[in-house]
C-alpha cells in the first residue's frame, strides 16, 4: 500500500485577509517555520518523489522536503475578479454575490474557474502523479483543490467543502492502490525540538548577525544555569539552551518576543514560546529557566559579553520618547533584581 502525503503550503505573507487563488504570495516568517518543521516530519520516512504547484508558496514549502517537481494541476483555484482583492473590498463590491457565496461556496465568481473544474482537474493530477511513480509521494499543494478532491473521496457534497479544515502546513494522508482511502485529514505535525532543529530554524527566518547573536546568548545562558545548578538548583538545560536559541527568532518583526512566542505556539513549541514571550520584558518572582535566558541575552550584546551598565548604557541612547526611556528603566531594574539573585545563589559574581 503506498501513500499520498497532500501537504498544505505554509502560511503566506498577506497584511490584510486576502483572496489570492492564483497571486504569487511568498511565505510568511511562520510559513517558512512551518516547510522547516515539514521537512523534519519527512525527514524518516521513506518518499520517493516531492511534487508542487508553480507558486512560490507551494514550490518554496516542498523545498523544505526535497527537490521537488512541477506538477501541473495541482495549483489553487482561479478566483478570477476577486483575486488579490482584500475580503473586505469584496464584501464592498459584490455585496450580494458575497453574501450567497457564503452559502453555497461553489457559486462560480466572475470571470473565475467554476469549483467543479478545479476538482476534476486536480483529480487528474494527483493520479498522474501516482500512475507515474512508485513509493509513497508528497505533493504540496492548495487548500481549496485539496479540499474539493476529499469531497469525491470521503462522498461529502461539494458545498461543503469549507468544513474540511486543512491548516497551513498540515499533512493529509491517502492510502493507495490502484483508488484511494483517507487517512488522517488536516493533521499539523509535531515534531521533536532538538538544539540542532533550533538551529536550523533560526538559519530560515533570520540573519547571520541574528543567528550569531542567538548562539552567544545560549552559551551565556548555559554558563549562568550551570553554575545556578552547582549550587543545588534543578534547572532544565535544554530547556534553557533551545529558549536562547530561539529567543530572536522573530528579530526582523515588530514586538519580536510576542511574535516569536506566537509562532512557537503554532509549531507545538509551547514551553520555549512561553520562555521567549519573556526575553524582553517579564515580572521577576524567582530564578528559574525563564529568569535565566532572560538575563543572558542582557549581557550579550551582538556577540560580545558586557556588563548590564553597560548593555543598558548602549541601548537608552536609542530611547527617543519619555515612555521608550521608562519602559527601559523598568528592564533595567529587573535585570538588577535577577542579577542580584543570581549572584546570592552562587555566592560569587556570575553576572557582571
Amino acid at each position: 500500500m503506498r501513500r499520498l502525503y497532500l501537504v498544505r503550503h505554509g502560511e503566506p505573507e498577506l497584511n490584510v485577509r486576502t483572496c489570492i487563488g492564483l497571486t504569487d504570495t511568498p511565505l510568511s516568517g511562520l510559513g517558512r517555520l512551518q516547510g522547516c518543521v515539514l521537512g523534519e516530519y519527512f525527514a524518516d520516512k521513506d518518499v520517493s518523489r516531492v511534487f508542487c504547484s508553480y507558486l512560490s508558496r507551494s514550490a518554496d514549502t516542498a523545498g523544505f522536503i526535497g527537490s521537488a517537481e512541477l506538477l501541473q494541476g495541482s495549483e489553487e483555484h482561479f478566483a478570477g475578479d476577486w483575486e488579490n482583492l482584500s475580503f473586505d473590498e469584496i464584501r464592498r463590491r459584490w455585496p450580494e454575490l458575497y453574501r450567497l457565496r457564503g452559502e453555497d461556496p461553489t457559486i462560480t465568481l466572475p470571470n473565475a474557474e467554476s469549483i467543479a473544474h478545479c476538482m476534476e482537474r486536480f483529480e487528474g493530477a494527483v493520479k498522474r502523479a501516482m500512475e507515474g511513480t512508485d513509493g509513497d509521494v508528497v505533493l504540496v499543494s492548495h487548500a481549496t483543490v485539496m479540499q474539493t478532491l476529499l469531497c469525491t473521496l470521503c462522498d461529502i457534497p461539494l458545498r461543503e467543502y469549507k468544513k474540511i479544515k486543512l491548516p497551513y502546513g498540515s499533512v493529509t494522508t491517502l492510502l493507495y492502490d490502484g483508488s484511494f482511502t483517507v487517512g488522517d485529514v488536516g493533521l499539523v505535525p509535531r515534531v521533536k525540538l532538538t538544539a540542532e532543529l533550533c538551529e536550523r530554524l533560526l538559519d530560515t527566518v533570520g540573519s547571520e548577525r541574528i543567528t550569531a547573536h542567538c548562539r552567544a546568548v545560549r552559551a551565556e545562558a548555559l554558563r549562568i544555569a550551570s553554575e545556578l545548578n552547582d549550587k543545588g538548583l534543578c534547572l532544565d538545560m535544554g530547556l534553557i539552551e533551545r529558549s536562547a536559541l530561539l529567543h530572536d527568532i522573530a528579530r526582523r518583526e515588530k514586538s519580536h518576543g510576542e511574535k516569536g512566542a506566537q509562532w512557537l505556539n503554532v509549531l507545538g513549541f509551547t514551553e520555549e514560546a512561553e520562555l521567549v514571550a519573556q526575553h524582553e520584558s517579564m515580572n521577576f518572582e524567582a530564578v528559574n529557566e525563564a529568569a535565566v535566558v532572560h538575563i543572558a541575552d542582557k549581557c550579550i550584546s551582538g556577540t560580545e559579553r558586557v556588563t548590564l551598565e553597560e548593555r543598558f548604557s548602549r541601548s537608552l541612547e536609542k530611547c527617543n520618547s519619555p515612555e521608550a526611556k521608562e519602559a527601559h528603566g523598568k528592564k533595567y531594574s529587573t535585570a538588577l533584581e535577577i542579577r542580584a539573585a543570581v549572584n546570592a545563589t552562587c555566592g560569587k559574581e556570575t553576572i557582571l
